[in-house]
């Protein structure tokens, strides 16, 4: 067993002489044999840094652990019921989950890395730590790699819109063996491999498109836990790979994605020859695959094995030699089978030809020669709606799927400067519409890739094909009116509607489904009522009972301290304190605006918190730029009027003086407003303002007249 990090959280004593222990080396901090499992069971109230082996999407291959075999052929029951608790709990956002009740030995911790590997859209975990009590682990606290809780939340928001626009796709009426072929498709289409090495989660296979074969494998098995089909991971260290083993009809078949998704990736490029096989053909290179998986370690995440994989019906299937995505329109299936465009039925035996649509006669010459040309046929097959597009050295054309026998025309030429560098390599359209292509001198060599509109989709009312219930999505489809492409889109939870509220009495029920909501208790139902502290008073907060009145909590605020040079917010306008005097005496600023207004009245006092404050002076910069304000009123108990405070607001066109206190405005208070600007002052003051406004940045437009 690896050495494992304690962290100690009782006694501070033994907690020093367990740091003086391992400081004397890595070989005395791990434990042995019995004396181990003792020194465990002692330890109540101790939480352990958990084992981590084995987790594919922290890069790692499945390990032969006898511990998560051993839990996992437990008590099956018991098993769900434990992954669903902390299913739920990290649904839920939660970052720990009680687990006494299950009952889990210490000695069995490993089985968070099979939680892990069988839940793979909790992408964001990294490890965990066990609370112990007694010998059983009580309870489990989650590490995220994504610590920062919004991104996680976003991350995990992607991830789920993604799988849903991958399942949306998927229809009622396919076969197992139908649904693993689209998503084998999907996957192969929409995702490349990471040279760098890095991309092992479900995540970086669906969201990003970007993975090695763990990304891949993953995104996979929770693609099939969704769609309700068994479906284990598989990998080897010796051959450092990973892929999966999926059940169809009463078989287990080898599914390998990643190497479905051939080199060099070109746009559309399906493979299917690793495709629902068994192991022997697996393990053994044949003149389709080039490739073995022959090992002698392979690890399942599950109770399947290698023999489970014995039936050989699809080793030799037709789409060992199908190299582009399978399409479906109206109940068939369509690819391009070795340059001839076909349409088939599914079913869990197979895919069963109905018709040859077209044979492909068009060939790929070797650039720059005329007699000399590839024997492969690179017209590959997309369908999109009722329209299914295919390609030739030159250009993509297009067959009407909804008319019987209907002629290929051609839907785009790419333009003669790219042509000049090539052939068509590879292409695919995406649901929008948009598409993709390559061009480039060999199908040996990466294509240069281009994109253009296609088609534009025109879509009709919304169709709903299921409704929402209290706890169940709902989901509707609109149809494009020009190709009959559908696109789905889920429809969120109702949402319970209480029945009332708890009270001290009765419990909350739902309206529509009856579900208990909440249970009854005593003061569940409260009101909070708060009186805010002031400069002069202490506040209080009350929480009283709504259903039999009694007070069932009260909290006193402290008063205020009045400080000076804090801004406060009263109505729409900010005020900082300069005197902080609270027996009517104290005096602010006028320092500026909460929100946009026009009209701003800058009064002779304010009331802050229960106390009255003379407003003695415009701030600096309180109205620059403030383009929204038109006029402003100055009150009586202003004496000075700050560096740039009415600066850049153009449109102010009237000020009002009311103050005969005034004796100081400083430069540029009146720069760049309205340039025709009109200053009301006292009669008075007039003289005297005139004097005191003289170069403060004002236009010489502008006028100071009396009141």
């Amino acid at each position: 067993m690896k050495h494992r990090e304690r962290i100690r959280t009782g006694c501070w004593v033994i907690g020093l002489l367990l740091s003086a222990l391992l400081l004397l080396g890595e070989t005395m901090s791990v434990y042995a044999g019995q004396s181990q499992a003792a020194t465990r069971e002692e330890s109540v109230g101790e939480v352990w840094q958990a084992e981590t082996a084995g987790i594919l999407q922290k890069g790692d291959f499945l390990e032969a652990d006898t511990r998560i075999q051993a839990f996992a052929a437990g008590d099956t029951v018991e098993n769900e019921k434990l992954e669903q608790a902390m299913a739920a709990a990290l649904d839920r956002g939660e970052r720990s989950v009680e687990v006494l009740e299950f009952r889990i030995p210490i000695s069995e911790e490993g089985f968070f890395s099979r939680f892990v590997n069988n839940h793979p859209q909790y992408f964001y975990l990294s490890g965990c730590r066990y609370w112990i009590s007694g010998n059983y682990i009580s309870r489990i606290e989650f590490d995220f790699t994504v610590e920062e809780e919004a991104k996680r939340t976003q991350m995990i928001e992607e991830y789920e819109g993604n799988i849903h626009q991958i399942l949306s796709n998927v229809q009622s009426s396919w076969s197992d063996l139908e649904k693993v072929l689209y998503i084998n498709d999907y996957l192969a289409s929409n995702c490349e491999y990471d040279t760098g090495l890095q991309k092992f989660t479900a995540y970086d296979a669906v969201v990003g498109q970007s993975a090695v074969c763990q990304g891949y494998s993953l995104a996979f098995q929770d693609l099939m836990n969704r769609l309700g089909i068994d479906c284990e991971l598989v990998s080897s260290v010796s051959i450092n790979h990973a892929w999966n083993l999926v059940k169809v009809g009463k078989s287990w078949y080898h599914v390998d994605v990643t190497w479905n998704d051939a080199t060099p990736d070109r746009y559309g490029r399906v493979r299917h020859i690793f495709l629902l096989k068994s192991t022997s053909w697996f393990e053994a290179p044949t003149v389709e695959s080039a490739r073995s998986h022959k090992a002698s370690d392979y690890v399942y995440s599950g109770s399947a094995s290698s023999s489970a994989a014995k039936e050989k019906q699809f080793d030799n299937c037709f789409w060992n030699k199908v190299e582009s995505a399978f399409g479906y329109y109206n109940g068939s299936w369509y690819a391009n089978e070795g340059g001839t465009l076909k349409r088939y039925y599914g079913s869990n035996s197979g895919l069963k030809e109905e018709e040859t649509l077209a044979v492909l006669e068009d060939v790929w010459n070797v650039w720059g020669s005329s007699d000399r040309y590839w024997t492969n046929n690179y017209g590959g097959c997309v369908v999109l709606g009722n329209k299914l597009y295919y390609a030739t050295p030159t250009n993509i054309q297009s067959l009407d799927l909804s008319v019987s026998g209907a002629a290929s025309v051609a839907a785009f030429t790419p333009p003669k400067s790219e042509l000049a560098a090539g052939y068509l390599y590879g292409f695919t359209v995406t649901p929008e519409g948009k598409l993709l292509y390559g061009i480039g001198e060999s199908p040996n060599q990466a294509a240069a890739r281009h994109t253009a509109k296609l088609h534009t989709h025109e879509f009709g009312a919304w169709t709903v094909v299921s409704e929402p219930s209290c706890t169940e999505g709902g989901e509707r489809q609109q149809s494009c009116t020009s190709c009959g492409f559908i696109k789905s889109e889920s429809t969120a939870a109702a949402g319970h509607t209480p029945d009332g509220e708890a009270t001290c009495f009765e419990p909350q029920v739902c309206a529509v489904c009856g579900k208990e909501l909440s249970e009854k208790e005593r003061h569940r139902n409260t009101k909070t009522k708060t009186v805010a502290a002031t400069f002069l008073k202490e506040g209080r907060t009350t929480i009283t009972c709504e259903d039999c009145g009694e007070v069932v909590e009260q909290k006193v605020i402290p008063k205020v301290a009045c400080k000076k040079n804090q801004v406060y917010t009263v109505g729409n306008y900010k005020y900082k304190i300069v005197s902080a005097k609270t027996d009517g005496t104290g005096t602010v600023n006028f320092s500026g605006l909460a929100k946009n207004v026009k009209k701003v009245k800058i009064g002779n006092t304010v009331t802050i918190l229960g106390v009255s404050f003379r407003v003695v002076r415009v701030g600096n910069k309180a109205l620059k730029n403030k383009t929204s304000v038109t006029s402003v009123t100055i009150g009586k108990n202003v004496a000075a009027i700050g560096k740039e405070a009415f600066s850049g607001a153009k449109n102010l066109k009237t000020i009002t003086i009311n103050s005969t206190k005034l004796t100081k405005v400083e430069e540029k208070a009146f720069s760049k407003i309205h340039a025709k600007a009109s200053i009301k002052v006292p009669a008075s003051k007039l003289s005297s303002y005139k004097k005191l406004l003289k170069g403060k940045g004002q236009a010489k437009t502008v006028t100071i007249t009396k009141q």
